[in-house]
């Protein structure tokens, strides 16, 4: 059953949100638990592994047969809520703020200063190109 369908009858749960595995549909509301991916924080790996198809890629975990998984079953991303107003459990992965800053600082960086060659690849490729600061640290230096 998806919630965010029940929000948003004229749209369709996005395939990445959708569950890989099947949970029992045994699981009582109040012990089904919510997934809230937290963008560089691990959430992509723990979501393939919780059975969400998130940016599940060969390097991430395979869904396992844990306990957790069954009992994630629904998901919150990027503006997509699928979550029940009544699960009681929500799952967040966090990791250090310093850290989560610097990974997703050079996660859209493009390798090249000028930016030639680029295209569309890089989601924030201007920001990046117009950035007086080509390192984080050459940022904090100042």
């Amino acid at each position: 059953h998806s919630y965010y369908r029940d929000r948003f009858p004229t749209y369709n749960l996005p395939p990445w949100a959708k569950k890989s595995i099947p949970y029992p549909s045994s699981i009582p509301i109040d012990k089904q638990m919510c997934f809230v991916h937290v963008g560089k924080a691990g959430g992509s790996t723990i979501g393939c592994s919780l059975g969400f198809s998130l940016h599940c890629s060969s390097n991430h975990t395979a869904p396992n047969n844990s306990l957790l998984a069954p009992s994630t079953t629904h998901t919150f991303h990027r503006g997509v809520y699928d979550c029940s107003e009544k699960e009681e459990y929500f799952l967040f992965v966090v990791r250090d703020p310093l850290a989560r800053v610097l990974s997703a600082f050079n996660y859209d960086r493009p390798e090249s200063r000028t930016g030639e060659g680029l295209g569309n690849k890089f989601r924030k490729r201007d920001f990046y190109l117009e950035c007086p600061f080509w390192r984080l640290d050459d940022m904090a230096q100042l």
